[in-house]
């Protein structure tokens, strides 16, 4: 086997080990929402208030928190008006933060792209407060 075929080999690997981290990432995520989100529930059923409050607070805070890093990292704010509509237009998708902040690290992502194009979102990609030499995957781990 030549040195580039083993090369080639090991990058493919590489890659699907990657996709593989970045899919199991994703499930875990969501499942952790999800079973905070069951909690919730449960406990308020059960009338464990002093528990479901501080949960839920706990939760809204977290959510709060991506779209702050998300905005530190991406908003524009030359315009506050706009810049305060695309953080009221970001707050639903909070939960899915995680993975737009991979889904737009490159720079000819799809989502970036389509993003540019939304009114109601006001990014600027250019700007990072984070290494840029780490890879997209790593960038915000």
């Amino acid at each position: 086997m030549s040195s580039s075929s083993s090369a080639s080999t090991l990058s493919r690997k590489y890659q699907i080990v990657g996709t593989a981290f970045d899919v199991l990432s994703a499930v875990i995520s969501l499942l952790d929402l999800s079973t905070d989100i069951i909690i919730l529930v449960a406990w308020y059923h059960t009338q464990r208030m002093i528990f479901f409050w501080l949960s839920l607070c706990i939760l809204i805070l977290s959510q709060i928190s991506y779209v702050l890093l998300f905005y530190y990292n991406h908003g524009k704010w030359e315009n506050p008006w706009r810049a305060a509509l695309s953080v009221l237009c970001t707050l639903p998708f909070s939960p899915m933060l995680s993975f737009v902040f991979y889904l737009v690290s490159a720079r000819d992502a799809p989502l970036r792209l389509w993003l540019d194009k939304c009114a109601c979102f006001y990014f600027s990609w250019n700007d990072f407060h984070v290494s840029i030499s780490n890879g997209g995957e790593h960038q915000y781990l």
